[in-house]
């Protein structure tokens, strides 16, 4: 399969594999320089030989009827192979979800362009797409969902705007077969004022419930006076033990993001007034054939980081995990926005404080502190969430009422041609990792055939 258009470009980025840092990996921006394009190659005209080869430095596979004709050329977004027969090259997704084919140009599929008057949502339930609250319409686009992820496909996706959300209960994956250039803020995050959460982020526990999804934090337990606070949620690390013993959720996803699933739900508060969890973060996978270019303008990226832990009466609730962000390309570029996916502080105990949410930032979410009202001792604090220094969540203060524990931090994967991404004035949270340090937050080579 062939895409018709050149990928290669010359572009302000990570110079090596660890970022333009020089391997430091602070939130300094980026100022080095990587060019991805092959040097110009002499390409004749017309055809040396009959059949198939690969031409140009493997850009492109040429099809020649006979000696001397004139070539039909077919440009290789993820580059030309010679064996077992000469072949455009193409990605096998990683997610679990998104598959070859749908890669592929079919009827249906074109320019798919959204100029955002507001808030641009999609609905992972039902496959609607709004701006502002009103529909759009989704011609030259199609829409399936296949194991427990929405996916829509286009030929080319444009999104320009203030803010894009994605409600319903499905992970999400945008596929182009082009390009997807996305230009302003992703939020994966959700509502942290309930416990539901959106795009296969974990429900947060009630009281004495474990919290949700695959890395949902344990269930805090025993009476009003004598209580344990909620676990964090985990997802690419474990999160934080509620105070007193719950357990918190483990670390579940791989760095390759076998499966598209977000983060783990914070536990409830045991004591028959326990704190709610914080919901997990969400799941998102972006692919195209030739380029994902996200540009946060100052303000934006992907925000995918879990909620807090509320406070209880009794025990405080865990922290949700941040979620899950996939983004598969021949190229990738990252333009001055943040990419972050903290996981939430635990709550605190004893009518205290809830834990914050994950900032949107390279700042630890803290967890809640607990209360002071009525006699005997005070409530416990809730443990901080999972960051760029510390991936797990922090355990929750153990004391009669105890604080819930902090959500770990998700994970990110980038899959590009070179094995690396082109970046620019951008923020990760947790940092990308290097060859002496290795993170949650990772890149690497595209796996093709």
């Amino acid at each position: 399969m062939g895409v018709a258009i050149v990928s290669a470009c010359g572009f302000t980025a990570s110079s090596t594999v660890g970022g333009g840092d020089g391997g430091t990996e602070d939130s300094t921006p980026d100022d080095s320089v990587i060019v991805d394009a092959p040097p110009d190659v002499f390409i004749p005209s017309t055809c040396p030989t009959a059949g198939k080869t690969c031409v140009g430095a493997g850009e492109r596979l040429r099809d020649c009827s006979m000696v001397g004709a004139t070539p039909m050329d077919t440009i290789c977004p993820w580059r030309c192979a010679d064996a077992p027969a000469p072949h455009c090259r193409v990605l096998q997704p990683s997610g679990g979800a998104v598959l070859p084919s749908d890669l592929e140009p079919v009827a249906g599929l074109g320019d798919f362009a959204i100029s955002a008057i507001a808030t641009v949502q999609f609905n992972t339930d039902t496959g609607a797409i709004t701006n502002g609250g009103f529909p759009v319409s989704t011609t030259g686009s199609l829409f399936v969902k296949r194991n427990g992820v929405a996916i829509w496909r286009f030929g080319r996706l444009t999104i320009s705007g203030i803010n894009i959300e994605f409600t319903g209960a499905s992970a999400a994956a945008l596929v182009a077969i082009t390009e997807i250039n996305i230009s302003g803020s992703i939020d994966l995050q959700g509502d942290c004022n309930a416990r539901a959460s959106v795009a296969s982020g974990g429900a947060g526990g009630d009281d004495g419930k474990v919290g949700g999804g695959s890395g949902g934090g344990g269930a805090g337990a025993g009476n009003d006076t004598s209580c344990t606070g909620g676990g964090g949620g985990g997802n690419g690390a474990s999160g934080g033990s509620g105070g007193g013993g719950s357990t918190g959720g483990l670390a579940f996803t791989t760095p390759e993001i076998a499966s598209l699933v977000g983060g783990g739900g914070g536990g409830g508060g045991g004591g028959g007034m326990g704190g709610d969890g914080g919901g997990g973060g969400g799941a998102l996978h972006l692919v195209a054939n030739a380029k994902v270019r996200v540009n946060g303008n100052f303000g934006g990226g992907i925000q995918a980081g879990g909620c807090g832990g509320k406070a209880g009466g009794s025990c405080g609730g865990g922290g949700g995990a941040g979620g899950t962000i996939l983004v598969e390309a021949a190229v990738i570029e990252l333009l001055n926005g943040t990419f972050a996916v903290n996981g939430g502080g635990g709550g605190g105990g004893k009518s205290g404080t809830s834990g914050q949410a994950a900032h949107f930032s390279g700042t630890r979410a803290s967890g809640g502190n607990g209360g002071t009202l009525g006699m005997g001792s005070n409530g416990g604090d809730g443990g901080d969430g999972g960051d760029d220094g510390a991936f797990d969540g922090a355990s929750g203060q153990s004391v009669s009422r105890a604080g819930g524990g902090g959500g770990a931090v998700g994970r990110i994967r980038f899959h590009t041609l070179s094995g690396m991404i082109m970046r620019q004035n951008v923020v990760f949270s947790p940092l990308l990792a290097t060859p002496a340090m290795t993170t949650p937050v990772s890149q690497g080579s595209a796996s093709l055939q």
